[in-house]
Formats: structure tokens, C-alpha cells, sequence
């Protein structure tokens, strides 16, 4: 986490079409840049559509569990299942660590970011890896701040805002009248 190799890892492999099993389709292919890190579908497709829409990765820096049903508590858990599952996907730890060992570019990157070559033998801790490098990148998606974010921060500071008269009103209805749901 926060590491730039592991970063720089996780984007090359986010977009790289040959992780997934058939090699059509990548993480990008779902989670597109431009479409706020989601594909803006009701359901989400790649090899077959998958019951739920696909969520933006905006953010994730901050959740605490991942998945629709947060059934994992951290992101390169979760990472994983989309890698296995034969409706996003559809690979195998065999495959993806393959593909580490097998290209040398990611397997130099996968070197430097782990300070040790893909394993040989263990699919499973290369697999890990992938998921870890790619929780790396995603957990720079960040929305940019809003303008109440630069008015909260200035007022944590202690230094003053210039934060729309009609925004502070509205900041004040919402509070008395919204917040407590």
C-alpha cells in the first residue's frame, strides 16, 4: 500500500487484457477511467453479466470492507474474486502467476515490488501478489476535494473561507434538519 512499484504493478496488470482467462478482457475493462472507475450498466458484464452493477473503486482507500456484501475485509482479498470469477474474469491463480513468470517485464516489476521473483512453484502466493499490487493502484482513485472539503479544512485551520453565503445557509438546513437521518 502506497509503495510506488506496487502501484505502477497494479496499473499495468488493472488494464492488462491477458489476466483474464480468454484474454479479452482486463479490470479497465469494467472499471473504466472516464466512467468514474464503474462501466455506468445496470448489470455488470465481461466473459457473462454478473448480478449487480459494477461499483466505482472511487475511494476505496477508505472502506473498511469490500464486495457488495463486504465480505472482505481488505481490498486485495477482494481483488481476487473478480480474477476467479467465471463471469468477470474467469482465471486461475495458474494462469496469473503464469503470466507473472512468464513476461519479463512483470515479472521484474513483481521483483522490485516484492523484493523477490515470482514464486515457481506457488500460484496461490503469486496470485496475492497480483491482488496486492493491484489494491496498490486502486487505492489512489480519489475524488478530488469539493468545495466543502476546502471550507472544512480552512475552518479546521483556522483560517478563512470564502465559501458561498448560499452554501453556508444551505449547510445550516442540512444540519437542523437532515443530518440526524
Amino acid at each position: 500500500s502506497g509503495k510506488r512499484p506496487a502501484i505502477e504493478l497494479g496499473q499495468r496488470l488493472f488494464f492488462d487484457t491477458r489476466i483474464s482467462g480468454d484474454g479479452r478482457f482486463s479490470c479497465g475493462t469494467c472499471h473504466v477511467p472516464e466512467r468514474n472507475w464503474t462501466d455506468n450498466r445496470t448489470r455488470g458484464f465481461a466473459a457473462a453479466e454478473v448480478d449487480r452493477n459494477t461499483p466505482t473503486l472511487m475511494n476505496l482507500r477508505l472502506s473498511r470492507s469490500f464486495g457488495w456484501a463486504g465480505s472482505s475485509d481488505t481490498l486485495w482479498g477482494q481483488s481476487i474474486r473478480p480474477m476467479l470469477d467465471k463471469r468477470e474474469l474467469g482465471a486461475s491463480a495458474a494462469h496469473i502467476a503464469q503470466l507473472v513468470r512468464n513476461d519479463d517485464q512483470l515479472a521484474c516489476r513483481y521483483r522490485k515490488t516484492f523484493g523477490e521473483p515470482p514464486s515457481p512453484s506457488d500460484d496461490q502466493a503469486v496470485m496475492v501478489g497480483v491482488a496486492k499490487a493491484l489494491a496498490a493502484f486502486q487505492e489512489t482513485f480519489e475524488t478530488p476535494p469539493t468545495p466543502f472539503d476546502r471550507f472544512r479544512n480552512a475552518l479546521a485551520r483556522g483560517e478563512p473561507s470564502t465559501y458561498p453565503d448560499a452554501a453556508r445557509r444551505g449547510l445550516r438546513t442540512f444540519i437542523a434538519s437532515c443530518a440526524s437521518c
